[in-house]
């Protein structure tokens, strides 16, 4: 029985990311389970590496896009919050 095992996406990288920092924030950098995570992060890293080249992935990298899509979630609340208080003024 043969296993098959998919290549890592983008996508993969920037949830170990999240764990990542969800560990640094509830146990600390020196902690086993940061060390852990971080490892399995650095190893999707590499991988993505390998597949597309020197320089495709990064943690930083990951980490930029979770920011922007945090504050890309974060405008469309806002935007959505100052219209529901303007229809409820119109009212």
């Amino acid at each position: 029985m043969s296993q098959t095992r998919k290549e890592p996406t983008f996508s993969d990288l920037t949830f170990e990311v999240q764990n990542l920092t969800a560990a640094q924030f509830a146990y600390g950098k020196d902690s086993e389970q940061y060390k852990a995570q971080h490892k399995k992060s650095v190893s999707i890293v590499q991988e993505l590496n390998v597949i597309y080249g020197h320089g495709y992935a990064s943690l930083s990298q990951a980490r930029c896009v979770l920011q922007a899509q945090y504050t890309q979630e974060k405008e469309k609340a806002a935007e959505e919050l100052a219209k529901v208080m303007r229809n409820k003024k119109g009212q």
